[in-house]
């Protein structure tokens, strides 16, 4: 799909942008669905405060990053960098989900074991995502089928991060103590972590990582008041336990997470 026949036609959309439904929007681009030749594509349209290199940042993890569990790239505009062409998945992301349907501990299973493999194929391709939230996963309803979306902050796994990126809420407790930002698999296994607590009960884990006193209780590993009033099985209450210790070195890895969640 990558022929010019679809750029062109991406071209002359774009100039009466208003007859597109817009689906989403954040701080970087607004998402747009495009219908073209029967199949549906979600357009994603940069903001002009979107700085060169992160979108070239963004257009190059889309196109690297090869998985049945990643959002599939299509194309891109190659003469300004405006905008990226997705294949359009789903009908809610995963945060939209949570807030009409409660989900069974085996259907929680099946979209964590997609997400894990999901996240394993960016490590394979050199990658982190930076922003792994329930906003950015995609999700057919009918099927439960999962695809993670906006790779705008992802970071060669060489390279070091000048800056904390992610969303409040799903950074790693290290991301507030450290003077100097070590990026790893564990930051994001934290994030990870956050995810499978709103899965299980439709709630985040806590309201803020200060003072709130869910948090203090996670800090503290006071597990039998965080978990009071919960109807969470042993086994995942042990796996978010492992998963939220303060100490990165403590905090399980992705093996670890592979070992239980597979298909």
């Amino acid at each position: 799909m990558k022929d010019s026949k679809i750029v062109d036609y991406v071209k002359m959309k774009l100039k009466n942008i208003q007859t597109l439904k817009k689906i989403d929007e954040g701080l970087q681009a607004d998402i747009y669905e495009l219908p073209y030749n029967d199949i549906y594509y979600a357009i994603k349209i940069f903001k002009e405060t979107t700085s060169q290199d992160d979108r070239i940042g963004e257009i190059q993890a889309s196109q690297k990053i090869k998985s049945k569990y990643i959002i599939v790239y299509v194309c891109h505009d190659l003469e300004n960098l405006g905008w990226i062409l997705y294949e359009k998945f789903g009908d809610y992301n995963l945060q939209q989900y949570l807030q009409y349907f409660k989900l069974q501990e085996y259907h929680v299973n099946y979209i964590f074991t997609q997400l894990i493999e999901g996240y394993h194929d960016i490590i394979e391709s050199g990658y982190y995502h930076c922003d792994l939230k329930t906003a950015n996963i995609l999700v057919n309803s009918s099927t439960l089928e999962i695809k993670i979306c906006d790779l705008g902050f992802a970071n060669q796994i060489q390279q070091k991060i000048k800056c904390r990126r992610g969303s409040r809420g799903y950074f790693a407790p290290e991301f507030f103590q450290d003077d100097i930002i070590n990026l790893n698999e564990k930051t994001e296994v934290f994030a990870l972590g956050v995810i499978l607590y709103q899965l299980l009960t439709n709630e985040f884990p806590y309201t803020n990582q200060n003072t709130c006193q869910k948090w203090i209780q996670i800090t503290k590993s006071n597990w039998k008041d965080f978990w009071k009033n919960k109807r969470i099985s042993q086994q995942y209450k042990e796996i978010i336990q492992n998963i939220f210790q303060m100490d990165p070195t403590k905090r399980c890895n992705l093996p670890y997470l592979q070992s239980i969640f597979h298909f």
